[in-house]
């Protein structure tokens, strides 16, 4: 089905029910709104045990890796799905994913990301203000793209989410030379860079990377995808008219 839209590259099916009807309503929903295709990126464990809602265990994982494969099964032909997984870059779980890649090679898509909000970034941001917790995440950036484990950077500014919660403005003008250096490091390495729609949910109705970020990426010659960064089937797609 030729339909012109991108495929969602960045969705969460195992987020509700955490079993195989996960996949199945994703993939529905995707074809229902015209999508060529889906990948399958849920969130991989941390190198210590975090119970927060989104972080799968390594067994959750695996039996998430099982039921998208056998969704990719039951659509093919209809659908383009891939099987991937979002895995939170941190100097202390590099080797961990690494690891986990090399146990699992049906993993066909690793994207990484950083959530400066988390509770494993607590102990790097205690006391840093606003701009220093810029300057952080985006050497951080830097560092997940020289890793080589991943093939994707995923909501490059999600950091802001941070921000946001400390009470700090977001002023990405000031970082211009940050992002370029990120920018030129991926194109090296063949590195995609996501628009991620999930920004567009939250108080600053923005993509993320925000516009003046995204315009900066323009002048580099980067592989782009489309994420809706959906954690519910209603959401897949969501905002695709505006990706750029």
């Amino acid at each position: 089905m030729e339909s012109g839209l991108p495929i969602d590259a960045h969705v969460h099916p195992y987020q509700v029910h955490r079993d195989a009807r996960g996949p199945e309503e994703f993939a529905k929903a995707a074809f229902t709104r015209g999508l060529p295709g889906l990948v399958f990126t849920e969130h991989a464990p941390l190198w210590y045990h975090e119970p927060r809602l989104h972080f799968l265990s390594e067994p959750e994982l695996e039996r998430c890796i099982e039921d998208c494969m056998e969704t990719k099964r039951r659509w093919l032909g209809k659908l383009d799905i891939r099987i991937g997984i979002e895995a939170d870059w941190h100097p202390r779980n590099a080797d961990f994913v690494a690891g986990l890649l090399a146990r699992h090679p049906e993993i066909e898509c690793a994207t990484g990301s950083i959530h400066l909000h988390g509770p494993h970034w607590a102990e790097e941001r205690d006391g840093l203000d606003g701009e220093e917790c810029t300057t952080l995440a985006l050497r951080e950036t830097l560092a997940t793209v020289k890793s080589g484990l991943f093939s994707r950077i995923n909501h490059i500014d999600f950091f802001r989410i941070q921000l946001q919660r400390m009470g700090c403005e977001y002023h990405p003008e000031r970082h211009e030379e940050d992002f370029r250096e990120i920018f030129v490091e991926m194109v090296k390495r063949g590195t995609a860079l996501e628009w991620n729609a999930s920004g567009f949910r939250r108080d600053f109705a923005e993509a993320l990377p925000c516009d003046s970020v995204w315009r900066w990426s323009l002048d580099y010659d980067l592989s782009r995808t489309y994420g809706s960064d959906a954690h519910k089937p209603e959401d897949v797609g969501a905002f695709i008219g505006r990706f750029k």
